[in-house]
C-alpha cells in the first residue's frame, strides 16, 4: 500500500525542481590583465587570459558572474570562441 501514490520522488513537469540543468552562457571580459573566477553555484573554475577572452560559464553560475567589473555577457555573433 501506497501513502503517497506516484507524486513522491522525482517530478519533472512545469515548475519543478529536477529540469535540465541551464545551458551555458559565453561571458567576455575586458578588464586589465587576466581574471579566474570561480562559479558560487557548481565551483568551477573559470579562467580568462586577458582583454577579450571568451569563456563558457554554467547557467547556474552566471548570475554571480554578471556582477563582476570588466565581464559582460558577450553579444552573440555566431562563432566559437
Amino acid at each position: 500500500m501506497t501513502c503517497c501514490g506516484s507524486r513522491r520522488g522525482g517530478t519533472t513537469g512545469p515548475g519543478s525542481q529536477r529540469t535540465r540543468p541551464p545551458s551555458a552562457v559565453l561571458f567576455e571580459y575586458q578588464g586589465p590583465g587576466s581574471l579566474t573566477l570561480f562559479g558560487r553555484m557548481t565551483g568551477i573554475r573559470y579562467y580568462f587570459p586577458g582583454p577579450g577572452a571568451r569563456v563558457r560559464v554554467d547557467g547556474r553560475d552566471a548570475p554571480s558572474l554578471e556582477i563582476i567589473r570588466g565581464l559582460d555577457i558577450a553579444q552573440a555573433d555566431g562563432q566559437e570562441p
